[in-house]
């Protein structure tokens, strides 16, 4: 018994010192938990002390970024406004240096035009040098300047002082019409009332020769035609026609059935030529030499142009007769009541011009209806031509005029007789025939004219003369070549 509880009793101890073991470790165990506690606590407050100085620093960073914006704002606006404000100082620079350029353009073009009435004063005065200097200098600022060469005081001076118009007396009669050869360049051809007929060979602005290929007096000549070949077919107002051979030979044939007052021959289609008269056409095959058919007229023709390929014939109480390529004929009446003496058509322009009775010009479009009406001339207009953006017109009143651009008239030569008849000779001058029967050559183009005069000045300015003229404020320049 004893042994058992001695055994118990030791079994008990043991069990005593295992637990208190057990105690121990578990105090132990519990202390270090508490320390892994307080180390999780310190860590945990770092980290959030570390957190809090991370977002102090953000916040930071975003003042710094948004304060690095603003300034980086302020610095584009404030480029923007001296961007602005050189732009503006630019366009103000511009602006005076405008004004500048246009005051000085109006003074020297002002300036031009005073030279140029100057300078007819002084060829007047017979101060031949001195007048050609200023239309010289007078065309240089206008040039230069980009004025108007085609302004009248401008272009007088200048066509004065280049001698633009040259005169040529060979025929005895009035001359009627007077064509370029289709085949022979500086070849024309002038027929006159009093039966003539001259071929003329002209090289720029010399006559080479003049050659009378036909003179009776009998004809009354009032149209011409030269064929390909160099062929002359003279249209007579009794309707007599002339045919002069390349050789100088030449026959008569008549138109018949038509009445009288030949004014017009055309060439048709199918080498054949159209008699017009007062009352009617009459067709001759210039391949078999022979007459063909006769149309009459209930109206008289007053004028024939040509639009395209159809031939206007007008007539008086405002009728109009187009006759097309293949020979048909219609009849129509214009929308206003007047009577045509001239006709000319530019397909470049769309517009149609017609010459008056009583010297008023219509500009019409491709249906008739009246654009303008060009007053300039005071009598019955005989001759209208388009070239380029210009319309050239004479008349009775002994006038041959150049309507520019904007419709404004200069008076290219004042005739001493009735003009009949002009012919473009080319782009910088016109031959023009009158009822004395000179004929006349014209220079138009004031570049030309210009370079004659350049080419024919013996000194330039003299320095008092420029300061007269000129002013002592422009500075001084010489013309002489």
């Amino acid at each position: 018994m004893s042994e058992e509880l001695k055994s118990k009793l030791t079994e008990m101890q043991e069990k005593e010192r295992n637990a208190l073991v057990v105690r121990r470790i578990s105090k132990q165990m519990e202390d270090i938990a508490y320390q892994q506690k307080e180390i999780s606590d310190r860590q945990r407050e770092e980290a959030m002390m570390q957190s809090h100085i991370a977002n102090e620093m953000r916040i930071q960073a975003e003042k710094q970024r948004q304060n690095a914006e603003n300034a980086e704002k302020h610095a584009v606006e404030a480029f923007e406004v001296a961007e602005e404000q050189r732009a503006i100082a630019q366009e103000r620079q511009l602006q005076a240096e405008y004004a500048k350029s246009v005051a000085d353009t109006l003074g020297y073009v002002a300036l031009a035009r005073s030279l140029s009435s100057l300078s007819q004063t002084q060829y007047q005065a017979k101060n031949f040098d001195l007048a050609a200097l200023m239309a010289y200098a007078a065309y240089t600022f206008t040039t230069r300047y980009k004025g108007n060469l085609y302004l009248p005081e401008v272009y007088n001076a200048l066509a004065m002082n280049s001698h633009a118009v040259s005169v040529w007396n060979e025929h005895k009669g009035g001359i009627s019409r007077v064509v370029a050869s289709s085949s022979e360049k500086n070849i024309f051809y002038t027929v006159s009332k009093y039966g003539e007929v001259i071929r003329w060979h002209m090289d720029d602005q010399k006559l080479i020769s003049s050659n009378l290929l036909f003179r009776d007096s009998s004809f009354d000549f009032r149209d011409i035609f030269i064929d390909s070949d160099q062929t002359v077919y003279a249209l007579s107002f009794d309707g007599r026609l002339v045919i002069i051979s390349p050789n100088d030979n030449y026959s008569v044939m008549t138109f018949p059935g038509t009445g009288k007052g030949f004014q017009y021959l055309l060439p048709f289609p199918g080498n054949m030529l159209v008699g017009v008269s007062d009352t009617g056409l009459s067709f001759f095959s210039r391949i078999e030499q022979v007459m063909g058919r006769s149309v009459a007229f209930l109206h008289s023709v007053s004028a024939v142009g040509k639009k395209q390929k159809d031939y206007l014939l007008f007539c008086h109480d405002g009728y109009l007769v187009r006759m097309k390529e293949n020979g048909s004929l219609t009849e129509e009446r214009l929308p206003i009541n007047i009577h045509v003496t001239a006709c000319a058509w530019s397909d470049s322009l769309g517009m149609m011009a017609l010459g008056t009775s009583n010297g008023t010009i219509l500009l019409m479009d491709n249906q008739y209806r009246v654009v303008k009406s060009l007053i300039g001339h005071r009598s019955a207009i005989t001759q209208l031509a388009f070239e380029g953006n210009h319309l050239f017109s004479s008349s009775y009143d002994l006038h041959l005029k150049m309507w520019d651009e904007k419709q404004n008239p200069i008076d290219l030569i004042t005739a001493s007789d009735w003009i009949y008849c002009f012919c473009m000779k080319d782009v910088n001058s016109i031959l023009m025939g009158d009822e004395s029967g000179a004929l006349s050559q014209v220079v138009i183009s004031p570049f030309q004219m210009a370079n004659r005069i350049k080419q024919s000045l013996s000194r330039d300015f003299t320095q008092k003369e420029w300061n007269t003229y000129m002013g002592v404020n422009v500075p001084f320049e010489s013309f002489k070549p």
